[in-house]
């Protein structure tokens, strides 16, 4: 029963509501292995970090190395430390799951994540490479795993690597080749938004894509009158953004109609009950009486039909695509104006970890390397460099704006510390 409650509530969007239903399960059956995942990953699709490290913690104890599915539980413990800046933690989480069971992709998918979230691109890829047979055929996984090992590539300038995994581990296409549309549809929108990821990432990286963005833009096209999610939808505005660039106006206007999709959203969101009425209901059902799943300010009076993603779409979605639109247009001081209002919000984007979202804090990097005025963006890149010191990249871009801003010294300490990471060595950065 719990879980038909929680997968009513899931099927409607309401992820926080699922996520109660199943705490209430696990706080009487925590080595239930699937209600623990379902749970993290309806925590993962509200954006909820502390909620997707919690409920495992809260079942952690309850389980030991000879239980089946231990190894699991490791992972998932590692990736909710890792989105909560627990990296040492994680690392060590991750290694006694894989310790455990060398092919526990989730495991190796959050020390992955540390690497990456560090800039330690150095280690990230060479883990990676190292462990390919574990991840290659992981199904979801594989796509996802081969996204970050380009990223590493990136963070190193190699560029053509980078190439290369998008065209034989993430389209398994050469360059060209028309998909088909069972090949458009087996990809979903998870896979489709680490494509367009490394392609956007690319050319914010002075990669040429060549015809990379046209059966990406096109396998886009299938969502066009669904509701997806605002992390899904902001992907497939990059996507067909990019394609108008190309083919013109019919891509811009399709970008144009999801972000109008979203806005229309408004009229569902904060209509109904207080959300308390409908919890204390659901409350009779139940043997534990409290609720565990927390419920933000702006949740609290919740429509009976409005989906978590409701709210975020309407007041943080709508601006971010919005800041991306202002940007392909080469409007880069209204894009700038329209990232930094969401910018502290991002967390609350669902079914995305911190690092697929990063995406907003580049490409707001980017826009301020293009205005005149350069103090916005050695802002910027002063708080990257300090948050990701192991970033080659990030400091290959520090220098360009300090050479711009007539600190030749500092540059040259920059581009000095760059190469020491690895940029140059492997690679180039074209500023």
């Amino acid at each position: 029963r719990a879980f038909r409650d929680a997968l009513d509530f899931i099927s409607q969007g309401q992820w926080r509501f699922g996520a109660n239903e199943l705490e209430r399960w696990l706080a009487r059956n925590p080595k239930d292995l699937y209600a623990l995942k379902l749970c993290t990953d309806s925590y993962l699709f509200v954006g909820d970090v502390s909620g997707i490290l919690n409920v495992v913690s809260r079942s952690f104890q309850s389980w030991s190395r000879k239980d089946y599915g231990y190894s699991a539980v490791l992972g998932m413990h590692a990736f909710g430390l890792m989105e909560n800046n627990l990296f040492e933690d994680a690392l060590n989480s991750s290694s006694s799951s894989l310790n455990l069971n060398k092919g526990d992709v989730w495991a190796l998918h959050a020390e992955t994540h540390v690497y990456e979230m560090q800039g330690r691109a150095n280690e990230g890829q060479s883990v990676l490479r190292d462990k390919i047979l574990n991840w290659e055929n992981s199904n979801l996984l594989s796509c996802h795993m081969a996204w970050h090992l380009a990223l590493f590539y990136l963070d190193q300038g190699r560029i053509q690597a980078a190439k290369r995994v998008f065209d034989v581990d993430m389209a398994k296409e050469s360059m060209g080749t028309p998909w088909t549309k069972e090949k458009r549809k087996a990809i979903g929108p998870f896979g489709l938004s680490d494509m367009t990821s490394l392609l956007w990432r690319l050319e914010l990286n002075s990669g040429d894509v060549e015809d990379r963005w046209k059966e990406v833009a096109n396998a886009w096209k299938q969502f066009d009158e669904l509701q997806l999610s605002v992390f899904n939808d902001m992907h497939a505005v990059i996507a067909f953004l990019a394609m108008s660039r190309k083919e013109g106006k019919v891509w811009k206007e399709r970008a144009l109609k999801v972000i109008e999709r979203n806005k229309n959203l408004k009229d569902l969101v904060g209509k109904g009950a207080d959300v308390s009425e409908k919890l204390k209901e659901k409350k009779k059902r139940s043997d534990f009486g409290f609720d565990l799943a927390s419920f933000l300010p702006f949740q609290l009076k919740q429509g009976e039909n409005e989906p978590d993603n409701a709210w975020v779409a309407v007041n943080i979605g709508v601006t971010l695509m919005e800041a991306f639109v202002a940007f392909s247009e080469e409007d880069f001081e209204e894009a700038c104006h329209k990232f930094l209002q969401i910018k502290s919000s991002t967390y609350l984007i669902g079914g995305a970890s911190r690092a697929q979202k990063d995406i907003v804090q580049l490409t707001l990097m980017d826009a301020a390397m293009r205005l005149e005025d350069q103090t916005l963006a050695k802002l910027l890149m002063s708080e990257r460099c300090t948050n990701k010191p192991k970033s080659a990249q990030a400091w290959a871009r520090y220098g360009v704006v300090m050479q711009r801003t007539g600190d030749s010294e500092h540059a040259q300490y920059c581009a000095l510390t760059a190469y020491q990471l690895g940029l140059g060595q492997k690679g180039s950065f074209s500023s």
